[in-house]
């Protein structure tokens, strides 16, 4: 239940822990807005991204992730 509002970006927000805490859709609506007014221009940070300890969403792709 993360999500990832960058597919080059480390950062990601937790729904699952939102929804287990109760959150309703009008919250899942917020956090989700917030994450993406948070996001990086441009693919912001895609040349950091062999240097990154989290898991890209490009090769969680290529793992069937």
């Amino acid at each position: 239940g993360s999500l990832k509002v960058c597919l080059f970006g480390a950062n990601e927000v937790s729904l699952r822990d939102a929804m287990r805490g109760g959150a309703t859709d009008d919250d899942l609506r917020h956090i989700i807005q917030a994450a993406v007014r948070r996001k990086r221009a441009a693919h912001a940070g895609m040349f950091e991204l062999a240097k990154t300890a989290n898991r890209p969403m490009i090769t969680m792709a290529a793992e069937g992730g």
